[in-house]
């Protein structure tokens, strides 16, 4: 029990502090999941849930970013921007995305631009490696753009960052590019030096993908 000198002037000073509460909750159990349980679909189900709260919710289907042209999704960190932002590249399609990653490092407080390469996951056009190369160009094309701007992205300070196969899209996107912040490798296939079964040249390497070696031009 709680001894106040007045109760209802202490539930209103208590109203607002209670929403940031259980806001802080709801974060931080957010960026703990796991992506197998905090897969899209159920991010937006959560979010959806805001809407009792008075909270401004909109949640676009497939169909609804294609007509869009929507193919990516920005974490954006709380607080007035312009933030720097980390664009994350995932690997190759149908393993993993990284989400729970880049809520990490938005709650670190950066924004983070994730998106997925043509062919993938819903993305229109065909998946190929020069595909998602440009991909990844275009994404960072986009996040020093001033439309980019009016989101909170800073483009001033930008770091590339890839998981596995984005790790060797954001190596040769970064190669070509300046005034980077930085560059941030997990597990970066290398096709340079080789790869799976021993591959080394662009044949041997056609071969030991033969599962998506039609996509390797």
């Amino acid at each position: 029990s709680i001894a106040v000198a007045s109760g209802p002037a202490a539930q209103k000073a208590w109203r607002p502090r209670d929403a940031v509460a259980e806001g802080v909750i709801m974060a931080r159990d957010l960026i703990n999941e796991p992506a197998n349980v905090l897969y899209p679909e159920e991010f937006a189900r959560r979010a959806g849930a805001l809407k009792k709260a008075g909270v401004a919710v909109e949640v676009l289907d497939v169909a609804a970013m294609r007509k869009l042209g929507m193919n990516a999704l920005l974490f954006e960190a709380s607080g007035v921007g312009p933030h720097r932002t980390v664009i994350l590249m995932h690997g190759l399609p149908g393993n993993e995305r990284n989400l729970d990653l880049a809520q990490a490092i938005r709650s670190a407080g950066w924004d983070v631009l994730t998106f997925t390469y043509r062919g993938a996951w819903g993305s229109p056009g065909d998946f190929s490696i020069s595909n998602a190369i440009e991909d990844t160009a275009a994404a960072l094309e986009f996040a020093r753009s001033p439309e980019a701007a009016k989101f909170g992205i800073d483009p001033r300070h930008i770091v590339l960052a890839g998981h596995s196969m984005g790790g060797a899209t954001a190596t040769m996107t970064a190669a070509g590019a300046t005034e980077l912040d930085g560059l941030i490798l997990i597990d970066a296939w290398n096709p340079v030096l080789g790869t799976s079964k021993g591959a080394v040249t662009r044949a041997q390497l056609v071969t030991a993908f033969d599962d998506f070696g039609h996509s390797l031009h």
